[in-house]
């Protein structure tokens, strides 16, 4: 799944990107989702490490976009990043940040295109980490990267993610062991979060892709532990 950011202050340039995306994703059949974000402020603010692909404009108020990028790298070093600018000129020291690529503006769909297939070929490479599960006798690869939560319900295992809902007769700890350092934890027996989807954390809930589950006493210290830990790797 391409999990897309989209940080430019000019709407008409965010429409017209996004539908080029949406044709992209729609033509080769692959699921996306796409975040805007009027600044770099806000995009900094709210950022969290569940995207793969930012698109970033150059030109923007209050801070530009390769300063966004910088204090970006500082929190995720990891995610694909792509320039938008209008003078090619401002993305040419674009490798400070690692970036892929950069498009001008105005922009047409053949640069779109050949970023998204640069981005999607580096995005695939780096999430190639999968489970395989017996789907009515027959054996699938699940990519882990788009696995949300599980969770344990009458002898079964349900995987719940971007691809829908997956059940198996599987146990809870014999996923958890299969899964080993990708970023799960329970937070209770009954659930496996994928903390790069974790969007909020309460006294006794945490918020995983909008779905709110709850946060055992036996478990929450533990949890939060996790949590902490992983987002100090991911910094």
């Amino acid at each position: 799944m391409l999990n897309i950011a989209i940080v430019d202050d000019e709407i008409n340039d965010f429409e017209l990107l996004s539908s080029m995306i949406k044709k992209y994703c729609h033509d080769n059949d692959m699921s996306f989702k796409i975040t805007g974000f009027h600044n770099g402020i806000e995009f900094l603010e709210n950022y969290k490490p569940s995207f793969n692909l930012i698109f970033m404009d150059i030109d923007m108020p209050h801070i530009d976009g390769m300063k966004t990028a910088k204090q970006l790298r500082k929190i995720d070093d990891k995610v694909q990043l792509v320039f938008v600018t209008k003078l090619a000129k401002f993305a040419i020291n674009g490798y400070e940040v690692d970036a892929i690529s950069f498009i001008i503006k105005p922009f047409t769909y053949f640069m779109v295109e050949n970023c998204l297939a640069k981005a999607s070929h580096k995005i695939q490479q780096a999430s190639n980490h999968v489970i395989i599960l017996a789907i009515d006798s027959v054996m699938k690869k699940i990519p882990v990267d788009e696995i949300t939560y599980i969770e344990v319900s009458n002898h079964f295992s349900i995987f719940h993610g971007f691809f829908g809902e997956i059940k198996v007769r599987k146990t809870l700890k014999s996923i958890e062991s299969e899964l080993g350092n990708a970023g799960f934890s329970r937070c209770n027996s009954c659930y496996l979060v994928n903390m790069k989807y974790i969007e909020k954390i309460t006294t006794d809930e945490v918020i995983v892709n909008g779905i709110s589950l709850v946060i055992s006493r036996s478990k929450r210290k533990q949890f939060l532990e996790d949590v902490t830990n992983y987002y100090g790797d991911n910094q």
